[in-house]
């Protein structure tokens, strides 16, 4: 992660059970002891067919800190102007994902980091 220009996060919405508000901080201080600021990192909240969270929700499940330090983004998977059409999968299914996903240098998901070679 060291030298990073851009950071992508994607975190689960409010009908998940996970605690991205206990998980975030610490991503972003060892994001910051990588020398990333956190102008330079954006959480993506991947709704999927879900409802999109208003702005008290969205606080809720990231902490307010975290709303006001980081740029939040609502993913909208029925916005083609925010996907990149990658191809079909053998069975013929379309296969899109988020353009930020792909001009991001680092996709920290979990414990998985997905470099994307550059």
């Amino acid at each position: 992660m060291q030298g990073a220009e851009r950071v992508l996060i994607v975190v689960s919405d409010a009908t998940r059970d996970c605690p991205n508000s206990e998980i975030l901080p610490v991503l972003l201080d060892a994001l910051n002891a990588c020398s990333v600021s956190n102008d330079r990192v954006r959480i993506l909240v991947a709704y999927g067919a879900h409802r999109r969270m208003d702005e008290s929700q969205t606080s809720a499940i990231l902490g307010d800190e975290i709303v006001t330090e980081v740029q939040v983004i609502h993913h909208d998977a029925r916005e083609d102007s925010d996907l990149a059409y990658l191809g079909d999968t053998s069975r013929g299914t379309p296969v899109a994902l988020n353009r930020l996903a792909l001009e991001a240098d680092e996709v920290p998901v979990g414990a998985v980091i997905v470099h994307n070679g550059r």
